[in-house]
């Protein structure tokens, strides 16, 4: 069995309009029958398409979602999903409009450290240590370092 793409819409109110994110994951190849769509607050993770979704995605299937604010309503919700979706489901993810976010090209990189920024000290920016340096597994191979690293 091949791997299945996803895609996922939400607007915060049944008035609102879910055509541009429609089109652009149309665009990309979607399916309309693989597009789960929630019309309501993301004040809670409470959303019934988006768990109808996750119930059904599998390891190595594929999310897309138009940006990542869809994932959640603060820092603190996006983490937890990504880590979810990433780490626990093993499912990749593309955000459309941050291509940087895209699990299905820099899996190794990007998903460690964004599954690790959330839970940077406290004190530190995310990621960093107390020393004010990032932990060698957060540098790039072969990265240029400052201060004389």
């Amino acid at each position: 069995m091949s791997n299945k793409v996803y895609g996922y819409i939400r607007v915060s109110t049944q008035e609102q309009n879910i055509e541009r994110q429609m089109i652009a994951l149309l665009d990309a190849g979607m399916d309309r029958k693989d597009i789960y769509i929630d019309k309501q607050s993301g004040k809670n993770f409470k959303r019934p398409a988006y768990a109808r979704m996750m119930r059904r995605v599998r390891e190595g299937d594929l999310i897309i979602v138009k940006s990542i604010d869809r994932l959640g309503r603060n820092y603190q919700e996006i983490m937890e999903q990504w880590r979810i979706i990433t780490k626990e489901k093993k499912v990749d993810i593309r955000i459309m409009d941050m291509p940087l976010l895209d699990t299905t090209r820099t899996k190794d990189l990007l998903g460690t450290f964004i599954s690790d920024v959330g839970h940077a000290p406290a004190g530190h920016p995310a990621g960093q240590g107390p020393d004010g340096h990032f932990p060698q597994r957060h540098r790039a191979p072969g990265a240029l370092l400052c201060g004389g690293e």
